[in-house]
């Protein structure tokens, strides 16, 4: 499938089990976007992608994000979610929760995440800076610098699981994991 304008909409959920190419456009309504298990999305180009508040991105499989900002509506990451370049995720009234792998790769600047997030599974930067300039809390799960870096623009909760690794932490940090 190939997004590359206009509007996608609708009441029933949206299911990917390929591929699907997003380079511009909108997805719409209150509603499931499913990357399932062995499928692959890409998010690409210089256009910002939007989902409408109340639609849930929901990835079993592998999303590579390398291109264009991107304003979300709950983020639902149980697969792969991997940043590849230096851009802006927005919030539109959402939540991130991840619960599967989120890799920060390829890149030296900085990638934002302005959506509260919740980590549950594995961030892993291995390099450039990750920002979270919303509520960072962990409960479980790891975060780890693999040469990479992390700021935090409020201060981020360490509930439970670890933060290792070799990088900068930039922010205030609450460590109550033990």
């Amino acid at each position: 499938v190939n997004l590359s304008g206009g509007r996608l909409g609708g009441t029933g959920q949206f299911t990917v089990e390929g591929t699907l190419n997003w380079t511009g456009g909108t997805m719409t309504g209150a509603t499931t976007t499913r990357i399932v298990t062995g499928a692959t999305a890409t998010i690409s180009g210089t256009a910002t992608k939007v989902m409408s508040a109340g639609r849930i991105f929901d990835n079993d499989g592998t999303v590579n994000w390398t291109g264009g900002d991107w304003i979300v509506g709950n983020f639902q990451n149980d697969g792969i979610f991997n940043i590849s370049f230096d851009g802006i995720l927005e919030s539109a009234g959402a939540v991130f929760n991840n619960a599967g792998t989120l890799n920060r790769t390829t890149s030296t600047g900085t990638a934002t995440i302005q959506v509260p997030f919740n980590n549950t599974g594995t961030v892993n930067i291995t390099s450039g800076t990750l920002s979270f300039s919303g509520t960072y809390t962990q409960t479980a799960g790891a975060t780890i610098l693999n040469g990479g870096n992390i700021t935090f623009g409020q201060p981020a909760n360490i509930n439970g699981g670890a933060l290792n690794g070799t990088g900068l932490i930039t922010g205030n940090l609450n460590n109550s994991a033990g």
